[in-house]
């Protein structure tokens, strides 16, 4: 379970890093007005969809195990943030709409790891 922890942080620790990576790339990519390729959505909600993932199963074997309730809620804030997605392509050009919502998750998850560290 200790291996788990360690995967779960260090994916936690980074993914603040991915999406702010993936909100540059985004706005580059929207000044020359097209998408971001599709590979950076897959890396960044993959490794997103992992942190749950491990997180779900460390909650359910372990309980809260020294993080404070609302760690797993903003988790799960952040996974259902990106659901936001249709609502900012209909109010952004294209690739800022990307770069809003990567900032969006970013903020997110940075919050996310200031909860664990307050546990």
């Amino acid at each position: 379970m200790d291996g788990l922890v360690s995967i779960h942080r260090g994916i936690g620790e980074g993914l603040f890093v991915v999406y702010v990576l993936a909100m540059i790339v985004a706005i580059i990519y929207s000044r020359r007005e097209s998408k971001p390729p599709a590979w950076l959505f897959g890396i960044a909600h993959g490794l997103l969809a992992l942190q749950v993932l491990f997180g779900l199963t460390l909650l359910a074997f372990d309980g809260l195990a020294g993080v404070p309730w609302y760690h797993p809620v903003l988790g799960l804030i952040t996974l259902a943030a990106l659901g936001l997605a249709p609502l900012f392509q209909t109010r952004f050009l294209p690739g800022i709409d990307s770069a809003v919502l990567f900032a969006l998750v970013a903020v997110l998850a940075l919050a996310t790891q200031f909860a664990a560290r307050l546990g």
